[in-house]
Formats: structure tokens, C-alpha cells, sequence
């Protein structure tokens, strides 16, 4: 399983949306890695963002979550995605631009 999860990344640094839930149910059932709700819902809203139908999947999550970690696995998506986009940020493109 620790294959499939190195896989299951790969595709994850691709915005492979498969591989985000992939990565969700792996860290949501504990399979092959530690168990971590935060990051498996972290990997749904990242799934859901890319057009992917979750919402079923995030209710059952979230329910077994905290407000805080809710509010942590949505940063922590937001947080990845910034990493991740090969599209430029405006206000990096702004500060770019005034030098």
C-alpha cells in the first residue's frame, strides 16, 4: 500500500482529482498510512475544487471533525493549491510589475 500512496501523490502533484481521493479515503480509512481526518478532508475539498462530485464523502468526514479542523483542512487546501498553481498570483504580479 505505501506504493500505492507514493502513486496516489504523483498524481496528487499533477491535480490528478482521482488521486485527491484517492489520497482522502487512504488518510480517512487509515489504508497504508496514519489516519488523519484533517488531511483527508483537506484532499476532498482539493477534489472538490476540481470539479469532482464529494459532498457525500466530506459530510461523513466532517462529521467526525471539530469546527477547527474543518476551518485547518480548508486552509491547509487553499494552502497546497498556492503551492501547486502553475497560475500567477495577481498580487505577485502587481509587486512584479512596480519594480
Amino acid at each position: 500500500m505505501a506504493r500505492a500512496i507514493s502513486l496516489f501523490r504523483l498524481g496528487a502533484d499533477g491535480e490528478n482529482s482521482a488521486a485527491f481521493i484517492n489520497l482522502a479515503k487512504a488518510y480517512h480509512n487509515g489504508n497504508g498510512i496514519a489516519r488523519d481526518l484533517v488531511i483527508s478532508y483537506m484532499w476532498l475539498e482539493l477534489a472538490e475544487s476540481s470539479g469532482e462530485q464529494v459532498a457525500e464523502a466530506k459530510h461523513i468526514v466532517a462529521s467526525e471533525l471539530a469546527q477547527e479542523e474543518i476551518a485547518q483542512a480548508i486552509y491547509r487546501a487553499d494552502d497546497w493549491m498556492r503551492a501547486h498553481s502553475n497560475v500567477p498570483q495577481p498580487g505577485l504580479t502587481l509587486l512584479a510589475s512596480a519594480k
